[in-house]
């Protein structure tokens, strides 16, 4: 059956009773923003860093200017390096040491408090720590 309808198909578009369709082209692909550049601190950062503990509240403060709010915290284990990610996309990297005694307090903690400095002031933003192995 599909045989025939194909050769009836072709003998319309032989004879010009039926015109060729044009492709049709989703309306999603048409047009894309160009990307923009990542907003705030990218990239290895030196600054001096501090780990404390109170009660069950973790505070990580971070000696350094940033441009952008801090989103979540990373902490690469196997890599030894502290990820702040911000909500522009960028990932300011510090390369720290986290003393022995304090890897468990850091592996049993699901939110931190990170004291930084934005816009000139000194920030304390509530964030969610992502540990990876």
């Amino acid at each position: 059956m599909s045989i025939i309808k194909r050769l009836l198909t072709y003998c319309l578009y032989c004879c010009g009773w039926k015109k060729a369709e044009e492709p049709h082209e989703p309306a999603n692909t048409q047009s894309f923003a160009p990307e923009k550049p990542l907003v705030g601190t990218n990239g290895p950062i030196v600054a001096d860093m501090l780990v404390m503990k109170r009660d069950d509240r973790i505070v990580l403060a971070v000696d350094h200017e940033f441009t952008d709010i801090p989103e979540w915290v990373e902490w690469d284990v196997s890599r030894n390096t502290i990820g702040i990610c911000q909500m522009g996309g960028a990932v300011a990297e510090l390369k720290s040491v986290i003393p022995p005694e304090k890897i468990d307090m850091f592996r049993n903690a699901k939110n931190l408090a990170l004291a930084i400095r934005f816009d000139g002031k000194d920030v304390v933003h509530g964030v969610y720590l992502v540990v990876r192995e």
